[in-house]
């Protein structure tokens, strides 16, 4: 692409540099590859549905009006027959791309079949009306969610409450700052290389696809753009600018209040994005300025180490005959609810510089959106508070949010974050006091709520008594308030997508994961007429494997007669692929397809996670479970090569087996020596695996 950029850097106004850049990107778009619009009868085609097809059908159905069968019976069998190649090149490619498995289901249906035309709601209900034109539809969406903030905030006054993140703040940074720097042509190159090409375009009408075609032609002006907004403090309005989808997520869908706004930004907006976030997350990891509990958003850290450090903790005080009381607190519209004086205020604790502040400024206010979908569009309102879902930078704005919740509880212990999930647990042996502890802890977070203009939802909030079940035959429930409303007691709690018992057995997350499982196997056999065996195990490995491994390193120990469940299914799945009847043994099938049976899937896992540990690349709280064994001064044989004891103290029950620690210790002391001494991840995650394919053995009879 041949286009000179030399007039942009002659701008003295950013904004004007940036609105050229669109220009002539736009009019090098519209005259090589312009917007077209085309009629189709439906308005949702299945994606296997041709041109070729199409004609077929009409001569099809034109011989069978004619009363001509012999022709009909042809065109028939040619239709059929277009149809089905079709539909084998289009599933076999969308599996190859990893599409969505909602789109597979989609596709897969009749082209008979009608579909919704949008994601809006049919109609809306406002107070007592009921509205059913799109247009106003798409406006009430947008005013209830820049308006959420005047809905929900409190007027308590913060200033005067964050003495103590102050104070603490200032003894951590002393005189270090934090400073923006310019960005590198090779940093924006390679942002542009690594764009996703599938994801949605914004206001702005240049999607991430065309960004990644012009490639080298337009790093240069990006740098100059990107740069001169940082040097002036200005985070361009075109920038900020969002497209909002509704999404929906539960309870009737004419509610707005059940609906999450996801927006969508220029992709160059991400670009800009990611050089701030990048900095700002070394900032604060260089510094230790995050709780050490907080899991969301973080390298290294994943719901599965999340959670590891929960359900560790849980485990032993259970196994020393306590009971746990946990509540999960839930935030109402925690991301749309981050007020912007509340924290432009904690980024100017956090030491942003002064050059900083002028950026950020830019970026947090005066922001705008409008709600689109299809051909409706809402009018343009200002976002009168949050930070927007579905950008790079407001997740870790989020975070520096939420940090100093902990600083607000007795012990930074006993709460655990991943972003907005909230999870707050006492032990002990006598269940009133822990109910005494948990009150007077959610009291203190809901004083940190008032005063961050944020609100705890006492409705979808639960609290839960965890223990061994001879002690949960004796524990009455927990009687816990947020304010005057009564949290619900539950005995079994989804957390980061995984379902947790009050007895620890895992027997709601093994049914969870083997109903959604089933719902792909039953997809992989009525696609399996149109995959080819590659495509099958493609299938396999994109659709149903990441729910066999989902934090299974947290659930997967539990009972064999629980996991027999997840290995039949596994079992019948090799059998699918492989279309062999239904009492063939799965062990040879296994070894064919290579896949590792589950049981072995799950040491793979926790294997990895204790190699990551052990060589700094995990949470710090994950390496302080497992520990070296010293060397001695007699040689033996575990020193030297190299095991790891756990830190848990002896048990006094089975459950303790069951931890991280304990697990971790076993599948690391059993492994090969030149395996664990892997130079780096990938060479340890091949060279097990194989090791694993090549001892494996049925774990269930």
């Amino acid at each position: 692409m041949n286009i000179d950029f030399s007039l942009i850097e002659m701008q003295n106004n950013v904004e004007i540099s940036l609105k050229l850049f669109y220009e002539q990107i736009l009019s090098v778009l519209s005259k090589h590859a312009p917007l077209k619009q085309k009629r189709v009868r439906r308005q949702i085609q299945p994606g296997w549905f041709n041109d070729e097809i199409k004609k077929s059908i009409y001569e099809r159905d034109c011989f069978y009006k004619n009363r001509d069968f012999e022709n009909y019976k042809r065109a028939r069998n040619k239709t059929t027959s277009l149809i089905r190649k079709s539909k084998i090149n289009f599933f076999n490619k969308a599996i190859s791309e990893n599409q969505n498995i909602n789109y597979l289901w989609k596709h897969l249906k009749d082209i008979n079949e009608q579909g919704s035309s949008s994601t809006l709601p049919e109609v809306i209900q406002l107070d007592s009306q009921i509205v059913s034109d799109k247009k106003e539809i798409a406006n009430i969406f947008n005013s209830h969610f820049v308006n959420i903030s005047n809905m929900l905030n409190s007027n308590e006054e913060y200033l005067n409450h964050f003495s103590t993140l102050k104070n603490s703040l200032n003894s951590k940074l002393g005189s270090n700052y934090f400073e923006i720097k310019p960005i590198l042509a090779f940093d924006v190159k390679r942002s542009l290389q690594t764009l996703n090409p599938n994801k949605a375009t914004g206001l702005d009408g240049i999607g991430p696809n065309i960004l990644k075609i012009c490639g080298d032609s337009i790093v240069a002006p990006i740098t100059f753009i990107i740069n001169k907004c940082i040097s002036e403090g200005v985070f361009p309005c075109t920038f900020k600018t969002a497209s909002v989808i509704p999404l929906h997520k539960s309870g009737p869908k004419s509610d707005p209040n059940n609906y999450r706004p996801i927006s969508i930004l220029p992709t160059l907006s991400k670009i800009f994005e990611r050089h701030i976030a990048t900095q700002l997350m070394t900032f604060l990891t260089e510094h230790n300025l995050l709780i050490n509990n907080q899991s969301g958003f973080r390298k290294s850290h994943s719901c599965c180490t999340a959670l590891i450090n929960l359900i560790e903790k849980w485990l032993k005080d259970v196994d020393e005959g306590k009971y746990v009381g946990a509540v999960f607190l839930d935030f109402k519209k925690a991301f749309d609810m981050v007020n912007h004086d509340v924290l432009f205020y904690k980024l100017e604790l956090h030491h942003f510089s002064s050059s900083s502040l002028k950026l950020m400024k830019s970026y947090i206010f005066n922001r705008y959106q409008l709600v689109k979908i299809g051909d409706v569009q809402s009018d343009l309102q200002i976002i009168k508070s949050g930070v927007p879902q579905g950008s790079i930078l407001g997740p870790m704005l989020f975070l520096l949010y939420i940090n100093d919740i902990a600083s607000f509880v007795d012990n930074t212990s006993i709460i655990d974050l991943y972003a907005d999930d909230s999870t707050v647990h006492e032990s002990g042996y006598d269940v009133k006091m822990i109910e005494s502890h948990l009150q007077s802890s959610i009291e203190k977070i809901n004083f940190w709520c008032k005063i961050n203009k944020m609100t705890i939802n006492p409705l979808k909030s639960k609290c839960m008594i965890l223990g061994s079940n001879h002690r949960l035959k004796h524990s009455p429930d927990l009687t816990l308030r947020v304010e005057n409303h009564l949290i619900e007691n539950v005995s079994s709690q989804t957390v980061m997508g995984v379902k947790i018992d009050n007895n620890l057995k895992w027997l709601s997350q093994i049914n969870h994961v083997s109903k959604k499982l089933n719902m792909k196997v039953n997809l992989l056999k009525r696609l399996s007429p149109f995959l080819t065996m590659e495509m099958k195990k493609l299938f396999y490995n994109a659709y149903i494997l990441p729910h066999f491994d989902y934090c299974c390193v947290v659930w997967a120990n539990g009972t064999k007669s629980y996991l027999n469940k997840l290995y039949a299914i596994q079992k019948r799945t090799a059998r699918l692929v492989l279309m062999k009847p239904n009492r063939t043994p799965s062990l040879p099938l296994f070894n064919t397809l290579r896949w590792l049976t589950f049981n072995n899937r799950y040491k793979y896992h926790t294997g990895v996670l204790v190699y990551k540990a052990i060589n700094n690349q995990a949470p710090s709280y994950i390496s302080d479970l497992l520990v070296n064994i010293p060397s001695h001064k007699y040689s033996l044989r575990s020193s030297t090569r190299g095991d790891i004891i756990s830190t848990t103290k002896s048990a006094n029950t089975k459950i303790l087996f069951n931890t991280f620690s304990s697990k971790g210790k076993e599948v690391w002391n059993n492994m090969p020596v030149q395996i664990r001494n892997s130079s780096s991840i990938n060479t340890f995650k091949r060279l097990y695996k194989e090791h694993l394919l090549r001892t494996q053995t049925l774990s269930f009879k």
